[in-house]
């Protein structure tokens, strides 16, 4: 994907998600959310090309705490 089309998925993307919050119609949150998938698909990509780490690291999650006893 070049700089042209990756702009004018983020922008559809941009228009689909103000129309959902305008309009609250649950077709505009679908294509929105699918369109942000499409855009996250694409950073991750570059990023992969480039070598940089993850914008957005993962969250830890409460089980990944190691064990600890209560005296």
């Amino acid at each position: 994907m070049d700089n042209r089309q990756f702009f004018d998925l983020v922008r559809r993307m941009r228009v689909k998600q103000r129309d959902y919050f305008q309009y609250r119609r649950k077709a505009d949150l679908t294509e929105s959310k699918r369109l942000e998938s499409q855009v996250d698909t694409e950073i991750s990509r570059v990023e992969r090309l480039l070598g940089l780490p993850d914008a957005i690291p993962p969250q830890p999650s409460i089980f990944d705490t190691p064990d600890t006893k209560t005296p």
